[in-house]
């Protein structure tokens, strides 16, 4: 199935085994015009984009997408992840970066469940409904965080670039500070 998100500006996706898809980006908006003066002209706005969520029901017959805003502590959204039981988790830049330059949300059925965070994460997994491992930091300093209901709980001394999961209870990832193997999948029970 191919399926065009109009206006939309797609930067992640992850499908469940029932069918859903969760998809996030920006989606361009025409912003009222707002007038304002800047030296001797007047300057006017009229585009730009808002952080937005997409999803798509299982059911193979129903095309219909929903649109969900963003969290309020994400200017753009950059990941998406939901674990096999539909918990879905994003991950975007802070638009107020001086403060925190990153935030992770649950979805919770009915709004965002947020959460600001030291450093952009570049790769997410979510493993059971309630955990969701991140990758942040630069490439050479990675670190891989598993987050239990919103807080963190284990930072591991592994560097990897990505992740996967094998089931509920497997994590695997590359470790690139390892020199002799650097793709020898590392595995952490939770």
């Amino acid at each position: 199935m191919v399926a065009a998100l109009a206006g939309g500006l797609p930067t992640d996706v992850v499908a469940l085994k029932d069918g859903t898809v969760w998809v996030v980006g920006d989606r361009h908006v025409t912003r009222p015009t707002t007038p304002r003066r800047e030296g001797n002209c007047v300057a006017v706005t009229r585009g730009g984009s808002i952080p937005v969520v997409w999803r798509k029901k299982g059911s193979e017959n129903d095309r219909h997408w929903t649109k969900l805003r963003g969290p309020r502590c994400v200017e753009q959204l950059t990941r998406v992840t939901a674990s096999a039981g539909g918990s879905v988790w994003v991950f975007g830049t802070n638009p107020l970066p001086e403060r925190t330059p990153a935030c992770m949300a649950k979805w919770n059925g009915r709004g965002w469940v947020e959460r600001e965070l030291r450093e952009e994460v570049s790769t997410a997994r979510a493993l059971k409904d309630d955990e969701v491992w991140t990758v942040s930091g630069e490439e050479h300093d990675r670190t891989l965080t598993q987050w239990v209901d919103g807080e963190p709980r284990d930072r591991l001394a592994m560097s990897p670039e990505v992740i996967a999961t094998r089931g509920e209870g497997e994590l695997w990832g590359p470790d690139s500070a390892q020199t002799e193997t650097p793709w020898l999948p590392h595995r952490a029970m939770s």
